[in-house]
């Protein structure tokens, strides 16, 4: 399974991901980066594989005279990908010009943070606490999200293995 954990610090967006595909007893490290650059966005995945490569190429461009943002990618989601009600589970984190969303599967419905930071995958607990315990220790991003992901990896059997951070362009 997974974890990936969003940031939004100054305007800027940090994802971080594991790298552990975990299924039953198995567990294989993927080469391919679950958290995704598209047009000035961070995607990231948990869940089924089969949306890699749909974020890969999702249109994330929102309509013209409307804001960019969490329904902007939903809405591409939902157009790509289609109605996965009841079918496959699925979290996509969003992230863009120090915001984060969270968008669950199947209804495509997308809720922005409103503490500045997000998890999602089966260590999304203990990354949430690891989060907010860091939160008022004016430690820089990347490092908040590295303690995050080492935290979840010490409490989680299917978090692991390398981890990977990004972050958006200034504004």
């Amino acid at each position: 399974m997974t974890v990936i954990v969003g940031v939004a610090h100054a305007g800027v967006t940090w994802m971080g991901a594991d790298s552990l595909m975990a299924g039953g007893d198995e567990a294989e490290e993927s080469a391919d980066p679950k958290i995704v650059r598209r047009r000035g966005w961070l995607l990231g995945l948990a869940g089924t594989w089969g949306l890699l490569p749909v974020l890969r190429r999702l249109d994330v461009s929102p309509p013209a005279g409307t804001a960019e943002d969490g329904a902007t990618v939903a809405d591409a989601l939902r157009r790509a990908w289609g109605d996965r009600s009841g079918r496959d589970e699925v979290w996509v984190m969003a992230g863009s010009r120090g915001r984060v969303w969270v968008i669950q599967g199947g209804d495509w419905s997308a809720v922005r943070s409103s503490r500045g930071y997000a998890a999602i995958g089966t260590g999304e607990h203990y990354a949430l606490g690891a989060l907010a315990a860091t939160r008022g220790m004016r430690m820089p991003p990347r490092r908040r999200i590295a303690v995050a992901l080492r935290a979840t990896e010490s409490h989680c059997s299917s978090v692991g293995g390398r981890y990977r951070i990004a972050r958006t362009p200034t504004k």
